[in-house]
């Protein structure tokens, strides 16, 4: 037993290292972060009403007490539109800044003494709002409201529609997140990638340290440039032959879980983002692709800036927590709150970190918004080489020889040679 406690012992020393602490503490102020930024966030949400607007043609009695009955709930803010069309409608609830437009059509009353069953219309807005997770929950909340219009039976049919600027498609939030898919994985597809490609590079500098092969590289005749594009680009070969292989996993999976009608009629999804014009084309694809590769650029870029502070395979691990932690950031404030949810620091927060550009551009380029993603990419240039520069001059220094970061210490020191 006294053997089995000293081995045991002996194993717990080896595993709970000042790396393994340290990361793991990292991993607790990294959370609560996130959580404090929800929590705020959400509380903002929740006291904004929900704005629909409302378009009577039956004009009947019961239709009146559809109104008022909707007027009642004080976390809807009712619009009421009289005499238009349902496009004119729509458009006049968009300029307002409602995104929601319950149309009580011709027969409601009728229908219902008639039949004992009746229908009404919600029609969404077509917005890259509604391709976030949190557009579902006042769309869900108005349908629940509706059906108990009638507390005691269920005799109302609600008849979904989205409306783009010209036409009025059948559709609803989910079914438009459902052909939307591929951007709920790509950007954590990129997330993985950001992750191997920053282990591959640190673990590589890291061992070369060790191995003192880093040091004959730099006695050899060859320009400090080509020795880190040389590094970059062997680590984005490997982390593209990753990624096709996460994009096909992705893929295949996503298939499986899709709606019956998608998996009933596989063109429907093209057939709706082609209806309601949201298909892109190769201008949106190259800037989607351009913001993409400076990204990976940058990570691999800020790896080797990382991996320089390695002092072994060991400390190598660590290192790569911050990118990331801070490449999960953006995706999931974007994803879930929305840019436009967030208050002005935290936007300049998520816009300075270059793994959020990507995102948004896979949020815009569906909708044909150019112009953000396009500043983003000059962003990411800019970025792509300022670190180039910075990194030049450390290779050139032959800094990287002799930094590193002692876990013993905690802190920075220069070994001399």
């Amino acid at each position: 037993m006294r053997i089995f406690l000293n081995l045991l012992k002996k194993e717990i020393k080896d595993l709970l290292t000042k790396e393994l602490i340290l990361s793991l503490v990292f991993t607790v102020a990294f959370f609560t972060m996130m959580g404090s930024i929800f929590k705020s966030s959400f509380k903002e949400i929740k006291k904004e009403k929900i704005k629909i607007a409302l378009l009577d043609k039956d004009k009947t009695p019961l239709s009146q007490k559809l109104f008022h009955y909707l007027s009642s709930f004080k976390e809807i803010s009712l619009l009421k539109i009289e005499k238009e069309s349902t496009l004119s409608a729509i458009k006049k609830a968009r300029k307002k800044g409602v995104k929601i437009l319950v149309l009580i059509p011709q027969g409601f009353e009728k229908n219902f003494k008639k039949n004992g069953e009746t229908s009404i219309e919600i029609i969404s807005n077509l917005e890259k709002e509604l391709l976030s997770p949190k557009a579902l929950g006042p769309y869900i909340k108005i349908q629940t409201i509706l059906k108990g219009f009638f507390p005691k039976k269920d005799p109302l049919l609600i008849k979904e529609f989205l409306a783009s600027k010209e036409k009025i498609l059948p559709g609803s939030p989910q079914i438009l997140q459902a052909t939307f898919s591929f951007l709920s994985f790509l950007p954590v597809v990129l997330i993985m990638t950001i992750i191997f490609c920053g282990s591959l590079i640190i673990n590589s500098l890291a061992q070369e340290k060790e191995q003192k092969t880093l040091e004959t590289l730099f006695s050899l005749p060859i320009k400090k440039e080509t020795l880190i594009l040389a590094k970059i680009a062997g680590a984005s070969l490997v982390a593209l032959l990753s990624s096709f292989v996460l994009i096909g996993g992705f893929n295949f999976y996503f298939s499986s879980l899709s709606p019956e009608k998608f998996q009933k009629e596989k063109n429907l999804p093209s057939k709706l983002l082609e209806a309601l014009n949201l298909k892109m084309g190769p201008l949106e694809y190259i800037i989607l692709g351009l913001s993409l590769f400076l990204t990976i650029f940058i990570t691999l870029e800020i790896s080797l800036i990382l991996g320089i502070f390695a002092q072994d395979t060991k400390s190598a691990q660590i290192l790569n927590l911050p990118l990331s932690f801070f490449a999960f950031l953006p995706y999931f404030v974007l994803t879930f709150l929305g840019m436009e949810n967030l208050n002005i620091f935290l936007k300049v927060l998520i816009l300075v970190l270059p793994f959020s550009h990507p995102v948004v551009a896979l949020q815009c380029l569906p909708f044909h918004e150019i112009k953000t993603p396009f500043l983003g990419i000059i962003y990411l240039l800019f970025l792509t080489v300022l670190i180039f520069l910075f990194l030049l001059k450390i290779f050139e220094s032959e800094r990287i020889l002799t930094t590193s970061f002692n876990f013993r210490k905690f802190k920075f020191f220069r070994r001399k040679l």
